[in-house]
């Protein structure tokens, strides 16, 4: 999902011509949030950036991104309950986060 995010938003910034403020803005945070991800570092932060930007896609107003990656409706409902998924379940054993601030483990005592 990070690199989804990562190539999304790097497509638009790499297209011909500026883009327009509201598409440079949703590149941005997909960049970083996507970055965020790979790395493993602040994931239920990036994660949640990501379900914005995403449903922010879908919005009607929404600025119009280059055909790529986010292109249909179902994918991007992918990604968003993916996303959701990682909100909730946390990062990783091999994240950056799980180095710096150690894992959680859940000990269910015995009646």
């Amino acid at each position: 999902m990070g690199i989804t995010a990562l190539a999304a938003g790097a497509g638009v910034l790499a297209d011909h011509g500026p883009p327009a403020t509201g598409a440079a803005v949703i590149s941005l945070l997909a960049v970083g949030a996507g970055a965020l991800l790979l790395i493993g570092f602040l994931t239920p932060g990036a994660a949640i950036a990501v379900v914005l930007g995403s449903a922010g896609l879908t919005l009607p107003g929404c600025p119009a991104l280059s055909p790529g990656l986010l292109d249909a409706k179902p994918t991007t409902g992918f990604i968003i309950v993916m996303a959701i998924a990682i909100v909730l379940l946390g990062p990783g054993a091999f994240s950056l986060d799980s180095y710096l601030f150690g894992r959680r483990e859940i000990v269910i005592p015995h009646q």
